[in-house]
């Protein structure tokens, strides 16, 4: 389960929030929308969508809906194992 907000750094300005199910095999990312903050009445609940994902660089190239969607993320540090000392 993933949960994703749309955050404009430029204008500051929060756009919605959204919840989904992934599945990815190394080159497609399945979604399955379980909610979006834009669509109260529950409407995308269930819809499924599929994503090409390339990887170059150590960044993920997410691109999909016939070329109008491309977003480019990376995966978060891993956290330290090693305690920190007082």
């Amino acid at each position: 389960m993933v949960v994703y907000a749309y955050y404009n750094p430029t204008t500051r300005q929060f756009d919605g929030a959204g919840g989904a199910r992934y599945q990815f095999d190394g080159k497609t990312l399945t979604e399955t929308n379980e909610f979006w903050s834009w669509q109260e009445n529950g409407a995308r609940k269930g819809k499924v969508e599929t994503f090409r994902v390339t990887v170059k660089d150590g960044q993920y190239i997410q691109e999909g809906w016939s070329g109008v969607l491309r977003e480019v993320w990376s995966k978060a540090p891993a956290r330290s194992s090693v305690a920190l000392k007082k």
